[in-house]
Parts: C-alpha cells; structure tokens; sequence
C-alpha cells in the first residue's frame, strides 16, 4: 500500500534507497508468508 506514496516522493530520496525499499517487498512478504499461522484464541 505505500508503493504509491514511494512513487510520489522518488525525486527526494537517492535511487539506491528506492531500489533497496522496493527490492526488499517481496522478500519480506514471502517470508511472512512461510510463518505459522496463529490460532483465534490462542
């Protein structure tokens, strides 16, 4: 969901900052993915 605002202040910040925020997404989202799930309740 912050993709969009990223986009809107890439003129502020170096590319090597872009690159390394976006880069670093779908890691992330993977590996939250491969956590065990909570139980309701527990």
């Amino acid at each position: 969901m912050f993709v969009p605002a990223h986009l809107a202040i890439w003129s502020k910040f170096p590319v090597w900052y872009h690159l390394t925020f976006l880069l670093t997404i779908i890691p992330s989202v993977l590996a939250g993915a491969l956590l065990p799930q909570r139980q309701a309740g527990s």
